[in-house]
């Protein structure tokens, strides 16, 4: 804005006047001549005249500026950029390494001027330990695991898309790409949603570490998952139960295996919450018969497996369920199996070995055609008599119809049925003989010994049984009703039951021992709390240890804000548990970027969980407000999870900026309205001290100590105070000072420095370089350095390798222009720091932060964009050089905290005022252009595009390259005034715009309807999309 001219007139006007005005002074002069001297003054004159002029319409701007000043408004200084920088030890250090206060560092800038120095805030001790574990857990029990190495490094972005299906089930991936991925890498399936796990990668070939979920076309964007989404993505939850037994379990052929839980629950029952399954070379399904009975199918024995070290026969029970609440009663367990009746291994009678007859079609003597006393059958099962302590049934047909009573006196009475113990035979405990005179049918059933062994008969070893000849009737042969016993269908069957020689559960990435009795597991597992766990790889201790989380901007409502409490995992008396950290998070409970910052104590401990002995800190989400993969986004009162981008260990926050201390700005000779000059701008902060030594009286003194003013003792060898500094405060203008008040009026921008007159603030007393000041100068966006660029450590400290900056720094600014500040004081006096009007409220916006490019308020509207009284949204848009600009969530907590100060009473409520980023809709062109010649047409279609996509700018786009207002879209003539400026274009033929905005309504604006006749959203801002350009040459 520029005041009015008092006198507009330039040097060919002043000349023209003062030729006029020449005959009526000096007629005597011909002023036609050029080439006379007067000619060359008379236009000296006008030039310096036109100079005068100049100055003279300066003297407005000039007024109006002291007027500005004098209300307290001045240029706003140079902002710092801001930036996290991560400090670097050397390989192999096990001690920590103190980073002092204003340690600087530096980046190159890319102009080739000088170093671009940052200083940091606070003392930082650098850890040596490592963070090498990085999860988040729900409160059913969910685990999700961050990419691994994001915490020490970014993980770089990988995009691919799927080169054949990948069904549901599948274990492998076709891509296109798949260079640089590695085991433990998450996927991500672009638009269709969804994430698998990588086992191994080899040329375009993706192995997965467990089956996909769903089924993708050919085709779908797959994409290597780079940040950290709390307790989203593969869930790594994996509730199996492990039963362990070698004997009862070594089943061969088709086995009934029944599983008891005796506590009483019916989990182990259901086929839906438990999939139970044995090893064979990899884990088969055992098949559900119904009541508590699982059938193991084929003739192939349950096979050896080493689990979590112990190597037996194992069963495992996966529940479906990913809660673990079902297991904690699963503790008493019976294991059953009963076998088919099978034919024996073998059967030797004495030394000769018989075959079993099957379907009586066939037999033979038990103890041969001459059985003789000590004559001895055996018979051989590996699977059955291998069974201690279990129940044995021998089956067989006696081959002739005989009377009940004389065969079980038979083989009761005249044979002993024996098994071999390891050190000789003995006799079998029998149960029960069972004969059905009718079937000829003999049933014989043992209690197998607990001290059964393999033996060797005839070479052969094996579980063996024998049943020897005692006596005999008196002619020497066997016969039951005068025939000898022949017998026929030999099948040996089992039954055993046995609690579990082991029971492991794998739960939270890790086994235990889940026998009744066993010590419990940690703390953890006696709490549901959703949280996230960080495990170093030895203890932090002492401190300040500095962690910045680089987190996601989201959206967090201020009535349901979450509440992380920070605890680490402690050696107490009595046991280990969690204990509450201390720490000054200034991530706000992980909503937004920051350092969490903490002293690490004695007793941090390490503790085994989710399978990794590490030393452990969570952050309980004590609310429980964060949505996980489970909940629904819609849910009343959750909030979005954290999405983490990165978790940098030592590093802490750093400004643009150079500290210098003890700098004496000047003497005071007492005067009043003093005024001194500091040496470095701009000054982002300061502290200014006055020795006031022969001045101040002792009850001064004490005045002082007893209102909390800041002083320092200056003392000579002897103890005598040689100076006594006192520590003078800022404030905005000295016309609201007291008289006795210590206050100083400072312009940050150009070091002025003023004091009072004695009336409006003290006047310093007299002394000799009695005033200097300790100050930070710097600031501008100059600073606004990219990730990877502050490398420079300026202040050498040993054991520190280096320093990088691993998010890009923000937030600098330069000192505000005299137009922009002359632009300000107007609207500032008009609303006078209070929001009535719309442009009240955008104007109080502008102001709340630096760096704002457009607002529009929209009065009367909620969150959700409905009209409700009381109610106001702000549409904010930052200045960016990004396609779709849009504010962070600390910009925008910043304009809402400024906004509610000064709105009025029905508007400040909490929850009134709603601040987002804008509604963005797309402009894509479609255009049919004609070049002139062939050769013409692909530089036209590269530069019309080029520049459709600059005029569609946001923020740089537009006629006067200034962006585009809310709601306002080009109009088809500024497309062709655009384009017609195209070298080698010879007209445009076709033209017409597609409008898209993010809830889906489309405008199509062409010569039959144009933009001035379509009414667009006031909310709305335009950017360049997708342009179609058809070129062809002419005469085609």
């Amino acid at each position: 804005m520029r005041a009015p001219l008092i006198d507009g007139r330039d040097v060919g006007q002043i000349i023209e006047q003062l030729l006029e005005l020449a005959p009526y002074y000096v007629p005597e002069w011909n002023m036609r001549n050029e080439r006379d001297p007067a000619a060359a003054v008379l236009r000296i004159f006008a030039g310096q005249y036109v100079d005068t002029l100049e100055r003279l319409n300066r003297v407005p701007d000039k007024n109006f500026i002291v007027f500005l000043s004098k209300l307290g408004i001045s240029l706003l200084p140079a902002t710092q950029a801001r930036a996290p920088v991560t400090f670097r030890l050397s390989a192999g250090l096990k001690d920590a390494v103190l980073i002092p206060a204003r340690t600087q560092v530096a980046a190159s800038p890319t102009d080739g001027g000088k170093p671009i120095v940052y200083e940091t805030g606070q003392p930082m001790l650098a850890t040596p330990a490592r963070i090498v574990e990085l999860l988040s857990v729900t409160a059913s029990g969910g685990i999700y695991q961050a990419p691994p190495g994001m915490a020490e490094q970014p993980v770089a972005p990988l995009w691919a898309v799927l080169a054949a299906p990948a069904r549901q089930g599948d274990v492998t991936l076709l891509v296109d790409n798949a260079k640089g991925l590695a085991s433990g890498d998450l996927l991500s399936f672009g638009d269709a949603g969804g994430y698998a796990e990588v086992q191994a990668a080899k040329g375009e070939t993706i192995t997965l570490a467990s089956p996909l979920l769903a089924t993708y076309a050919a085709g779908t964007e797959v994409s290597r998952v780079t940040s950290f989404q709390l307790f989203e993505g593969v869930n790594k939850q994996d509730n199996v139960l492990y039963l362990a037994h070698e004997n009862v379990l070594g089943c061969g052929g088709k086995t009934a295996i029944r599983l008891v839980n005796e506590a009483g629950a019916a989990l182990e029952a259901d086929d839906a919450l438990i999939r139970w399954q044995y090893w064979n070379n990899g884990w088969e399904d055992l098949l559900s018969d119904g009541d508590h009975l699982r059938v193991k199918p084929g003739t192939a024995q349950i096979g050896m497996i080493a689990v979590n070290g112990q190597m037996n026969r194992w069963l495992r029970g996966q529940i479906i369920e990913t809660g673990s609440g079902g297991m904690a009663s699963m503790r008493q367990w019976q294991i059953k199996t009963a076998g088919d009746a099978v034919p024996p291994d073998l059967v030797f009678s004495n030394n000769n070995p018989v075959e079993p007859v099957d379907g009586g079609s066939g037999g033979f003597y038990l103890f041969g055609p001459s059985p003789r006393t000590g004559d001895t059958l055996y018979l051989a099962g590996a699977e059955a008599l291998s069974k201690r302590g279990g129940e044995v049934t021998l089956c067989f047909a006696i081959g002739e119809e005989s009377q009940e009573s004389a065969v079980k006196s038979i083989l009761t009475d005249e044979v002993s049925w024996e098994y071999w113990n390891g050190g000789g035979w003995l006799r079998w405990d029998r149960q029960s003989i069972e004969y059905e005179a009718a079937a000829g049918q003999c049933r014989i059933q043992f209690r197998n010994g607990n001290d059964i062994a393999l033996a060797s008969v005839q070479g052969q070893e094996n579980y063996w049984i024998r049943c020897r000849l005692l006596a005999f009737n008196a002619d020497g042969q066997l016969e039951v009703a005068g025939k000898r016993l022949a017998i026929s269908d030999v099948s040996v069957s089992y039954s055993v039951s046995a609690a579990p020689e082991q029971v492991l559960a794998y739960r939270n990435l890790q086994y235990v021992d889940w026998r009744e009795g066993a010590s419990r597991e940690s703390s953890l597992e006696r709490d549901d709390a959703q949280a996230i766990y960080i495990g170093f790889d030895r203890a932090p201790l002492r401190g300040p240890i500095s962690l910045y989380a680089d987190l996601a901007d989201q959206v967090y409502n201020p009535d349901r804000h979450p509440l992380i409490e920070w605890q680490y995992y402690a050696e107490k008396r009595g046991g280990s548990r969690w204990m509450k950290l201390d720490v000054d998070d200034g991530t706000d409970h992980l909503t937004k970027s920051g350092c969490l910052t903490f002293i690490g104590l004695p007793d941090w401990t390490e503790a085994a969980l989710f399978g990794k002995q590490r030393y452990w800190l969570r952050g309980v989400d004590t609310l429980g407000v964060f949505r996980t993969a489970d909940s629904d986004s819609g849910e009343s009162g959750s909030a979005p999870a954290p999405i983490i981008q990165g978790l940098h260990r030592n590093t802490t926050l750093v400004d643009q900026a150079e500290s210098y201390r003890d700098e004496v700005i000047g003497s005071s000779r007492g005067t009043p309205d003093a005024v001194f000059t500091v040496s470095k701008v701009p000054v982002v902060a300061e502290e200014l001290f006055i020795d006031e030594l022969s001045s101040i009286s002792d009850r001064e003194r004490q005045l002082l100590q007893d209102n909390g003013t800041v002083f320092v003792e200056e003392k000579d060898e002897k103890g005598i105070v040689t100076r006594f500094w006192v520590r003078w405060k800022s404030t905005d203008t000295l016309a609201a000072a007291a008289p006795d008040e210590r206050s100083y009026a400072i312009d940050r921008t150009s070091g002025r420095l003023q004091f009072g007159d004695g009336v409006h603030g003290m006047i310093p007393p007299i002394g000799t370089n009695n005033i200097k000041l300790h100050y930070r100068c710097g600031g501008g966006t100059r600073g606004n350095v990219p990730a990877g660029a502050i490398t420079m450590l300026k202040s050498s400290i040993a054991y520190v390798d280096g320093v990088v900056n691993p998010c890009a720094a923000a937030g600098g600014y330069d000192t505000e222009d005299a137009e922009a500040a002359k632009a300000r004081g107007p609207v500032m006096i008009h609303h006078r720091n209070r929001a009535v009007t719309a442009a009240d409220y955008e104007s109080l916006a502008f102001e709340a932060a630096r760096g704002i490019a457009r607002v529009k308020c929209l009065p009367n509207v909620n969150e959700q964009g409905l009209p409700q009284a009381g109610r106001m949204t702000l549409i904010i848009v930052p200045q960016s050089v990004d396609q779709l600009p849009q504010p962070s969530a600390t910009l925008r907590q910043l304009v809402t905290g400024y906004i509610q100060e000064r709105a009025a009473n029905v508007v400040a409520g909490r929850g009134h005022i709603h601040v987002r980023g804008p509604a963005y809709a797309e402009v894509a062109v479609r255009a049919v252009l004609v070049a002139v010649g062939m050769e013409d047409v692909p530089e036209v279609e590269r530069i019309a595009i080029g520049r459709l996509q600059s005029f569609l700018h946001p923020l740089a786009g537009g006629p006067a390259s200034q962006g585009w207002e809310f709601g306002r879209v080009p109009a088809l003539s500024d497309l062709y005034a655009l384009l017609s400026g195209v070298a080698g274009l010879a007209y445009v033929d076709r033209l017409e715009m597609l409008i898209r905005d993010s809830e889906g309504n489309e405008w199509v604006i062409n010569a039959s309807q144009p933009a001035s006749m379509t009414a667009f959203p006031p909310h709305m801002l335009i950017y360049s999309g997708e342009h179609q350009v058809v070129v062809r040459s002419m005469g085609r």
